[in-house]
């Protein structure tokens, strides 16, 4: 059983977990299939920029972190927050005076927005949708202080300079207080 999270190290835990697969599933090319670790990949996604040509990997925009710029309409890019919603106590106080912890079940979602630049729009957007979404996906969750259920895809309508994507995945952890 994984130690108890509290808000900081489920959040860190949470960016993380997107922002390293993200990364290497984009330049290495994700999993095969997800469910085993026999190290297949798909062949990585390489983005083009709108009128330079150049390859990226999309810029993450983080909950509650003021960008330096706004977002650049010839590249997709990819804003990410995660919101708790419940925090309910799950067990009584335990121990002696002054050590004594009580559980609190921390439930939540993610809400990972995937924004395709209509100028650079080449058909790509199904699988950067796909990766985000699997990210999330049980695999490897021996030791996981967050357990995450229900990620999905929901095609948004689309904007003036942008296609969208958001995925929606739930999340739950203990805590210890």
């Amino acid at each position: 059983m994984p130690e108890p999270a509290t808000y900081e190290t489920a959040s860190d835990s949470m960016r993380s977990r997107f922002y390293t697969n993200w990364v290497d599933w984009i330049t290495n090319g994700e999993p095969e299939d997800i469910r085993n670790t026999s190290g297949t990949r798909k062949t990585p996604i390489v983005l083009k920029q709108a009128g330079t040509g150049s390859s990226y990997v999309p810029e993450i925009y983080w909950h509650n972190v003021e960008p330096d710029k706004g977002m650049d309409h010839s590249k997709h890019c990819v804003r990410f927050s995660d919101v708790q919603v419940l925090s309910n106590q799950s067990a009584f106080r335990t121990g002696t005076e002054g050590s004594r912890k009580a559980k609190f079940t921390v439930k939540g979602f993610l809400i990972i927005q995937i924004f395709f630049a209509k100028a650079a729009f080449a058909g790509d957007h199904r699988r950067l949708s796909v990766i985000a979404r699997d990210i999330f996906r049980p695999r490897n969750l021996s030791g996981n202080q967050i357990w995450y259920t229900n990620a999905k895809l929901v095609d948004m309508e689309p904007e003036e300079k942008f296609f969208r994507t958001d995925v929606f995945v739930d999340y739950q952890y203990d805590e210890l207080i």
